[in-house]
Order: structure tokens, then sequence, then C-alpha cells
């Protein structure tokens, strides 16, 4: 059933407001705030402005984490590093608001704290507005601002700019209504959100445990099974092998600098993570499989067509004859590769460590039906998966909607039941 709306409209005279109810008005942000405070950034390399007992400092990640209220921070300054950058301590019921790289992430403060120097803190006057509502109508001109800034490479916004924002803005009493309006929807559909999300991450789990069950077991789960020395405690089939990743390929070697400038359509250019975009020429003409060897170490894709792999990655060629290529990927994906990589800021992966990865080898035949199994199994399992990122996506682009119509009066809310 849709929305009702009011009787009346006039012409915001800002276009993306559009019209808003007669008995609104629109206004400057800075008229309906009583303060605007940026933060900054002490000097990460000096331990003494740092302390875990110290005073929350708030990063767009923090922000990000956040669902509507801002209450912890993962770094906290200490009262040297507050007096290093002149920090003023912002207090609850601040909102929050990003006006560098990530423009518009939005929150409600709900402890004392300091920001970056990307976070501007907002202080409503009460008198004008309620921080609830301010944080709505922040999300709605986000929104706008987000969608303004896609075509920059590094999206900034000046602290005078923000203050000369319109806001739509009705009266105190209809902003509660608003706000319990919104409140309420937004709850409703967050919870949907929230047990899609939680079916992804099954969904997941489901398709790991398949494989890992296909690989080391097989598709007969009666069958007899039997310890390998190389396989550590885990137990195989009594009539598989284990054999070293070394004897299965001829080569493991690194790719090649990719070419300086990327196509949009071509020969695909791969790099630890996956597709990095198109060339026109290839250092590999055959089927291979590619792993992260730097960055994203221990990503896997095989590759089926002529391509150019980037020396990020590792090209594993050469397959012994005994050897099914997609069995084969499906094997490497059980074996948790980035686990090999080294923890430093940049994870690698050696063709050392790749070599000497124990594989579990069935009977072709028997590998061959694996495969299948799992490809099929695969299949089901995705179109799952993209039906329920799609529903995500549709209850998100909802919740925009819906914040949106409600800020700008083109749903009446007064009129709605909560």
């Amino acid at each position: 059933m849709p929305y009702q709306k009011y009787q009346n409209y006039q012409d915001s005279k800002h276009i993306w407001i559009g019209e808003i109810p007669t008995s609104w008005t629109v206004v400057k942000l800075k008229t309906i705030v009583t303060e605007f405070i940026m933060g900054d950034t002490p000097n990460t390399g000096n331990h003494n402005y740092w302390s875990c007992e110290g005073i929350p400092w708030v990063s767009i990640a923090d922000i990000s984490m956040t669902n509507v209220y801002l209450t912890q921070t993962a770094k906290k300054v200490s009262a040297k590093g507050l007096a290093a950058k002149n920090l003023k301590l912002l207090k609850e019921d601040t909102v929050l608001f990003s006006i560098y790289a990530s423009i518009g992430k939005t929150a409600i403060l709900k402890i004392p704290a300091v920001t970056n120097q990307a976070i501007v803190g907002i202080v409503a006057d009460k008198k004008s507005v309620t921080v609830k509502y301010l944080y709505y109508a922040l999300l709605f001109s986000s929104f706008y601002l987000q969608k303004m800034s896609k075509n920059t490479i590094q999206p900034n916004l000046s602290l005078e700019t923000i203050k000369e924002m319109p806001i739509s803005l009705p009266s105190l009493p209809e902003q509660k209504i608003i706000v319990a309006f919104l409140d309420d929807r937004l709850e409703k559909t967050t919870v949907l959100i929230s047990k899609k999300e939680a079916l992804l991450n099954l969904l997941d789990k489901r398709l790991a445990s398949l494989r890992f069950q296909a690989v080391t077991q097989g598709l007969d789960l009666k069958v007899e099974m039997k310890t390998a020395k190389l396989y550590g405690p885990k137990k195989i089939p009594c009539h598989w092998d284990i054999t070293k990743l070394k004897y299965l390929v001829q080569s493991i070697n690194n790719g090649t600098s990719p070419p300086e400038y990327l196509l949009k359509e071509g020969i695909p250019v791969y790099g630890a993570n996956g597709l990095i975009g198109y060339c026109d020429t290839a250092n590999t003409d055959n089927t291979v499989i590619v792993i992260g060897r730097v960055g994203s170490a221990g990503k896997i894709h095989l590759v089926r067509k002529p391509a150019w792999i980037s020396d990020n990655a590792l090209i594993l060629s050469g397959f012994d004859p005994s050897l099914d290529l997609t069995y084969f990927y499906y094997q490497l994906l059980t074996l948790n590769l980035d686990d090999l990589a080294t923890k430093n800021a940049q994870p690698l992966i050696t063709a050392s460590q790749i070599a000497n990865l124990s594989i579990c080898l069935p009977p072709l035949r028997e590998q061959k039906a694996i495969a299948q199994y799992l490809n099929e199994e695969t299949k089901k399992n995705n179109s799952l998966y993209e039906q329920t990122q799609n529903s995500i996506v549709l209850l998100k682009e909802y919740q925009e909607s819906l914040i949106n119509s409600a800020v700008t009066g083109k749903v009446n809310c007064q009129t709605e039941k909560c």
C-alpha cells in the first residue's frame, strides 16, 4: 500500500530536494547548528600520543562499523596526543559527518570522543532540530553528495560547503514523528538484511564444507578410509594417494609486470586477486592455475584461455596427465593457502611453499566425478548467493528511498502507523 502525501507542496528551489510541504522550510545547515568541530590525527609514530586508557578517537572506519550510534573506537588518544593537536572533546549526541575521501559517513556519538581530520562533529541547535532528525537529514544529503562525487579521484568537501548545505526542515513535533516512522521502518528492514547476510555466511560455509568433504573423502561416504602420513592426522579413502604438488606440475613461475596501460576489453590480465583489466597480448596461452603471490596471497584462479598473469601471482602450468585440472582447483581451494603467507604489511607466498603442498589424488575417473559434482553444487550455491545479495541491495535501496522521502516530505509520516 503506497504511503500518503501532504495536500500541498512548494518548490524547495533545490533540484535534489525537490518539492516540500508548504508548511516546511529549507534552511542552511549552519542556521540549525551551534558548532562545527573538526578533528585531527596525532603522530601515529609517537606512542606517547596513544593509550588504551585514553579518549576514544573516531576514524571513518569506526563510523562504517556503526549502525546509527557510535559507542566505541579502535584507537584512543592520550592526554599528550590531545594537547599536541589541540583536539576538542566532542560530547554525546554530536552528529559525525565525514567530508574527506569517504564522503557522508554519518553517525551519532554516544560517548565523549575526538575525531580525525576527515570528520566534522556537528552539534545540533535543539531549539530548531532534533539530533535524530539531523542525522537522517544528513544521511539524505550524503546519498546525494556520494553520487555527485563518484567521478572524483579523491572526493573532498570543505567545511564551508557543509555549512551552506540546504536542509529541509519541518516543525519540531513533526520531526519527532518522522524520526519515529523511520526508526520503525528501518529497524524492520535492517532485521531482514541481517538475516540475509547471515544466509550468505551459511552459503559460504556450506560450499566450503562440500568442497572439503569431496576432495578428501570422495562422493562415497561409506568408503574405507586410511591414515595418510603426508596428510597429517587426516584420513583419505584407501585407494587414494597423497603426493607433493611439485610432482604434478612442470613449473611454478612468477608472472610478469602487466602492460603500463590496461584496456577495457581484450586479453584478460590477472593479478593476485583476480581480473584487473585487459591488454592486447598474452604471457600464457595454456590453461593454468594462478595463485596470488603478493598482497592477496593465496587467492586461486583457474584460467582456461590466453591471459597475462602479473608478477603479483604465481603460474602453475604443465600438469601431469593423472590430474583433472578442475578437481585440482577445488583441492587447492580447501588448503587455505592464505595461511601460508608471511604476516607482514605485504603478505607473501613463495613457489617453494606451493611446491611442497600435499595433494589428495584419487583415480582420474573419480577426480572427474568429484569435479562435476562440485561444479553443479557451486552453480546452485552461487545462484542462491546472487539472489540473496540482490535482495540485500534492494532492501538497502528501499531504506535510502524511505529516508529521502521522509525528510523531504514526499511521505506524510503523520498519517502512518508505526
